[in-house]
Parts: structure tokens; C-alpha cells; sequence
């Protein structure tokens, strides 16, 4: 759709505030008030600097949803084989549509299949079908909250409160079979989903309804929530195959090790440039401590600590509900590894100044919370020298994860998560003294 512009033609520029790229609320809300059209985000294609002039900006790929919207008076619409012809009144419009051409609608390996038109209508059609088949009903539009390269979300309103839809891509499609599995053998760490359509990677969830523990700094409930996944950890311990066969990533110590050095290849390769790039004493530092990791590994198997089911993004994803119970949500990056790795990665992105406000002893009072189920596989102070062991591997272990993901999404989506792995490596970096 573009509108008059002087000579030209523009783009529409919807004016709403908005910081993350993945909310899709803001974007579908603007485009209503200001333009008339109801829809449903595709993707944000790029957050780039402009080519008008100073400053940055972002282009949205979106699709009309309605056919009785036609936008405000004087729009057209045109067919994207007929852009070459039309003129338009800004450099940043024509990047926006050559950008829109290459990444929706020309054909593209591993794209995410809600960046495509046509997407919205099979999955609003699956919810209703599962909802008509549960005896649910719709008791209002539902409305597109996400949408970002490894997940889409739909919150549908119902007779039975709200329920969520999420689509992951093929690599993550694991979630719906590991919180099916989690909600049967601990129930009162998830709700089992609704539905789940493995073959699509779609999840449809009952609303968690709950507070972020990330947004309170009540120890006592970090205790409680760290001893509750450490106690399932420590159950799942002797069944680590069973995960692997529900499609789960082996991530084990065994495994760590061959990935070390393709790790510090690729990452000195692609993280040499650009703003958020490693620095060449950054790559040097990383180059050298390959046998040094390994060593570490083999060290932190010596404890004989068992593999078991880690949630791998724990932080932010933990809701604490009104009765005072615990939902841990977002399985996308379960695996099978260390089971240290969750509570370590966790303590170098929440326990900070925005948290405990730098109180060192809460986080050692939660840590030794986690470590209490684990007292069969020895004491604590052994217990204590595993988990300072795990710490730099835990940074490796979260640098090979967004490794795994940057190699299966598409190049052109890349963007959207690749901060992740230069943080992790500078975070592995740290933690080795580097």
C-alpha cells in the first residue's frame, strides 16, 4: 500500500512507540487507528540506518487481514512486479520494498514459515478447530502479540480465559513434546499444553496468568523456585535417552568438546566485524583457550554429575502465580547436558544490580538452594567446587546454543538474535580471566 507523496509515492509510516521488534501488538494497533487496515505482522525486515539522511530506521513486512479494508483515501496498492515502475519519494522506501521482495516474497532456505503471506489464516484456522473440538469458544478477535525469527504468538480470547498459540521453527519444534513430558512427570512446574502439532512446531497453551521472577527480589522465592528445578533435574537424571528420543538437543560434555573448535572457528569468522563484533585481543583470547576448555570439561565430568533435562533460557522464564506457585515456561532451547549449566547461566544474567542490588550473599544462599537436592552425588562444599567448574562452561554452553540457532534460520534473519553470541563469548571470555 503507498500513498501520494508531492511527485511520488510512500510508504505508510505508522507513529507508535515501540522498542522491540518482535511485539507486534504496537505495529498491528497503529496500522488500525491511523490507516484503517487490520493485520497481522509478517517480520520486522530490518533496523538499519537510514539511507534519507541521520538516524535509523526499521521496516515492517505486514499482511492486510480483512477484505473490506482498503486504507485511507488515495492509497494504491501494488503488485510487486510493478514497483520498478512507480516512483517514490524516499531512498529508505525503496530499501524497505527491496527488502520486503527478497526476504518475503521471493523463495528463501529456512525461513520462518509465519514470515510468509497466507500464514495467519492456517493457524487462526487450527486454534478454532482444536477450540470447536475441546468445546471452547471464541469470545472475541483473536490478536497477533509476536512475531520474531524463532517464535510466533497469537492470544485468543475464550469462554475459558485466554489461550495462547505459539510456532516455533523446525529445530525448536521439540517444546511441545518437552512441556507435554514435563507437565505429566512434574506437574506443578507446567500446564500441559492444549494441543501440540509436532509436524508444525505449534503449541496451543492455556494463559500461565503469573509474575515474571525476574521482576522480584524476594530470595526466599528465587530459593523456592531454583530447589523445585533442581529437584526435577535430579529425578530425570537416569533418563536422559527418553528425552533425546522426544527430539531433544544431546548438548552433553562428551559433545561440548567437538563443538569447541568449530565454535572458536566460526565465531572468530563472523564476529570480526561489525558494531557489536569481537575486537582482535577478544578472538586472540578466544583462539587460545581451546585445550583449556577441554581440560575443563574433562574436569567438571570428574565430579560425576549426571546429565539430565535443562531448560536452557531459565531466567526470564519463570512466573510466579498468585497461590504462590511456579510455572516455568519457553522450552524452545531444552536439551540434554549439564544440569549445573541452567542455575550458572542464570546467576551471570539475574543476579545483578537490577535484581538483588548487589547483595553477593543472595545469590550464594540461592545457589546453595539449588545445590541441595544434588546432596546424593556428594557433599555440598564438592557440590559448591562443581558449580564455580560449570560457570565458564555454562558461557559456552549458551555460545553454542546461539551458534545451533544462527545456523538454522535464514541468513537474512540472522540480525534479529546475533547479538546473543558475541555476549555469551565475552561472557566466557570474563569467566576464564580473559
Amino acid at each position: 500500500m503507498l500513498l501520494p507523496d508531492g511527485d511520488g509515492w510512500r510508504l505508510p509510516r505508522p507513529v507508535f512507540d515501540n522498542s522491540d521488534i518482535r511485539s507486534a501488538i504496537p505495529v498491528n494497533k497503529a496500522m488500525t487507528e491511523q490507516f484503517g487496515l487490520r493485520t497481522s505482522l509478517l517480520r520486522c525486515l530490518f533496523h538499519r540506518r537510514s539511507g534519507d539522511g541521520p538516524g535509523v530506521i526499521r521496516a515492517y513486512a505486514m499482511e492486510r487481514c480483512g477484505e473490506g479494508d482498503v486504507g485511507p483515501r488515495g492509497a494504491r496498492w501494488v503488485a510487486s512486479h510493478e514497483l520498478a515502475d512507480v516512483p517514490l519519494a524516499s531512498d529508505d522506501d525503496r530499501m524497505a520494498l527491496d527488502a520486503w521482495i527478497e526476504g518475503v516474497i521471493e523463495p528463501k532456505e529456512l525461513r520462518a514459515a509465519w514470515y510468509s503471506p497466507g500464514w495467519w489464516d492456517s493457524a487462526i484456522g487450527w486454534i478454532d478447530e482444536v477450540m470447536a473440538g475441546q468445546g471452547i469458544a471464541r469470545s472475541g478477535p483473536s490478536e497477533h502479540v509476536r512475531s520474531w525469527v524463532l517464535s510466533s504468538i497469537i492470544r485468543t480470547p475464550t469462554s475459558h480465559g485466554d489461550i495462547y498459540f505459539k510456532a516455533v521453527p523446525p529445530f525448536m519444534a521439540h517444546e511441545g513434546a518437552a512441556m507435554t513430558a514435563v507437565a505429566r512427570e512434574c506437574p506443578r512446574m507446567v500446564p500441559p499444553p492444549i494441543a501440540c502439532d509436532a509436524q508444525r512446531g505449534w503449541v496451543l497453551m492455556s494463559d500461565f496468568a503469573g509474575r515474571s521472577l525476574a521482576d522480584i527480589s524476594e530470595f526466599e522465592r528465587w530459593q523456592d523456585a531454583v530447589r523445585m528445578h533442581a529437584r526435577m533435574q535430579v529425578d530425570q537424571a537416569g533418563r536422559t535417552q527418553s528425552w533425546i528420543d522426544r527430539g531433544l538437543p544431546d548438548r552433553s560434555l562428551r559433545r561440548m568438546v567437538d563443538l569447541i573448535d568449530p565454535l572458536i572457528t566460526v565465531s572468530a569468522k563472523a564476529l570480526s566485524d561489525g558494531p557489536d563484533g569481537l575486537s582482535d585481543d577478544e578472538i586472540q583470547a578466544l583462539r587460545g583457550l581451546s585445550m583449556r576448555l577441554k581440560f575443563m570439561c574433562a574436569r567438571l565430568a570428574d565430579f560425576n554429575i549426571p546429565h539430565s533435562l535443562v531448560h536452557g533460557d531459565l531466567g526470564g522464564n519463570i512466573l510466579v502465580k498468585g497461590d504462590g506457585e511456579f510455572v516455568f515456561f519457553d522450552w524452545t532451547d531444552a536439551c540434554i547436558s549439564h544440569p549445573f549449566f541452567d542455575m550458572t547461566t542464570m546467576a551471570d544474567t539475574v543476579f545483578d544490580d537490577n535484581v538483588f542490588r548487589g547483595d553477593e550473599s543472595v545469590g550464594v544462599r540461592i545457589r546453595d538452594a539449588y545445590l541441595e537436592p544434588w546432596a546424593k552425588y556428594g557433599p555440598m562444599d564438592r557440590l559448591v567446587q562443581a558449580y564455580d567448574a560449570a560457570r565458564p562452561l555454562g558461557a559456552l554452553h549458551q555460545a553454542m546454543t546461539y551458534m545451533w540457532i544462527l545456523t538454522n534460520i535464514a541468513e537474512d534473519a540472522r540480525w534479529e538474535v546475533e547479538v546473543g553470541l558475541p555476549t555469551w563469548i565475552r561472557t566466557l571470555l570474563r569467566l576464564c580471566g580473559q
